[in-house]
């Protein structure tokens, strides 16, 4: 029973009194209410953008137990348990394939009762496994592990579940471990988010884009910015501007991937979006469409009746400022192409300011080539078109800066 491409494995037990037979299942949780701090981990976008640790999370959380045999009997497990105080459950392994688990709670409840060392000590173990075992791959990610934990009923979370490499036993984990790490995991998450927003700040953001890069993956980093934020402050007030801060954290969280994509805050009015999603670029066109139409919302009629408003410098002469827009700076980065999230963001920052060149909502692509990198062919863009304004007009604006070598 090897699984060499399965991460995640609910087994139902043998039935009693057969020779040992199962199916195996591939478990999608549905996200059900279950232990609610890893329900809010399982469920929480901020939380489950914090950057994985480079090393395999189960790595650390594997507890080695020796496992038994399927054939063993009874009286042998309900023996390990009376020696073994702190041993709740043990696993049934056969060939190196994990069959289930034994609880604790079961096995002396049932063997406790009179006569039933007489009638059941000398019966295979398999008999008291529990009707369905987690069983979960060393690569499995924490959000993941999680997302299954509250799926699973609540003799499953008390016993533990198994952990496999490519179907063989590994070891067990327990739900303590689990719990210990989702809540150092929303520390980190509380110490590095923006105040305002929630989202990830500076640290977070950082770390992601090393740790893309350091693992050779293709991803887009789109660095968003608002024009004409400030005068807006100044004639709204910064009740609103804070509004239009939390407004557009929710538009450009709800444009990514949940599970591929990553949302930060800067801080300011500056936001990063890190894509590696294939479609990262219409992505991007309807973060600017729904910020477009969302932004008008906080304008008086009059002044979007006439496409901005005036403000007083501090000479004391009247300035007219147009209505606050998106600006996006995207920069692909492919293997080789950056050594670290500096260089990234350095690139990254060079197209914002070219797109805060074009009024009104727009999106600046560079596709300047680094070295023997080629550009992606499959984001070519035209020369030049018409950037997307507040009044709903809408394209995506692409130009070629030209090709370089960086030292």
């Amino acid at each position: 029973m090897k699984a060499a491409k399965a991460h995640i494995m609910i087994l139902p037990s043998p039935c009693k009194g057969c020779a040992v037979q199962f199916d195996e299942r591939f478990a999608t949780p549905a996200l059900r209410p279950g232990a609610r701090l890893v329900a809010d981990f399982a469920q929480g976008q901020v939380i489950r953008q914090i950057p994985s640790p480079p090393e395999r999370i189960l790595d650390r959380l594997l507890i080695k137990t020796a496992p038994v045999a399927p054939t063993d009997s009874a009286d042998r497990v309900f023996a390990l348990f009376k020696n073994n105080p702190d041993l709740y459950s043990v696993p049934v392994v056969s060939d190196g394939a994990p069959l289930g688990l034994i609880s604790r709670y079961e096995m002396m409840e049932n063997m406790a009762r009179p006569y039933r060392h007489e009638l059941f000590g000398r019966s295979p173990c398999v008999r008291f496994m529990a009707p369905q075992t987690l069983i979960v791959d060393i690569g499995l990610a924490l959000a993941e592990l999680a997302a299954l934990i509250v799926n699973a009923d609540q003799r499953q979370i008390i016993t533990g579940f198994i952990i496999t490499h490519r179907g063989d036993y590994l070891g067990m984990g327990s739900l303590q471990d689990v719990v210990r790490e989702v809540t150092a995991m929303q520390i980190e998450a509380a110490k590095c988010a923006n105040p305002l927003t929630q989202l990830p700040g500076n640290v977070p953001i950082r770390q992601h884009i090393d740790t893309l890069l350091a693992a050779g993956e293709i991803f887009c980093v789109a660095y968003c910015d608002l024009d004409h934020f400030k005068p807006f402050n100044d004639v709204y007030g910064y009740a609103k501007g804070d509004e239009v801060l939390q407004m557009t954290a929710r538009v450009l969280a709800e444009v990514c991937h949940k599970e591929q994509d990553f949302t930060g805050h800067i801080g300011g009015d500056d936001f990063v979006l890190i894509f590696r999603s294939p479609d990262w670029l219409s992505r991007c066109r309807r973060a600017l469409e729904r910020f477009g139409s969302e932004i008008r919302a906080f304008f008086r009629p009059e002044d979007i009746a006439r496409g901005g408003y005036d403000t007083e410098n501090r000479n004391g002469a009247m300035e007219s400022h147009p209505l606050t827009a998106l600006s996006i700076g995207a920069v692909m980065a492919t293997p080789g192409t950056f050594r670290n999230h500096l260089e990234v963001s350095e690139v990254a920052a060079e197209a914002k300011t070219q797109a805060k060149k074009t009024p009104g909502n727009s999106i600046f692509v560079n596709q300047r080539r680094y070295g023997a990198q080629p550009a992606p062919p499959a984001y070519q863009l035209p020369s030049r078109a018409p950037a997307l304004r507040p009044d709903g007009q809408s394209s995506v604006q692409g130009v070629t800066s030209g090709q370089g070598v960086r030292s």
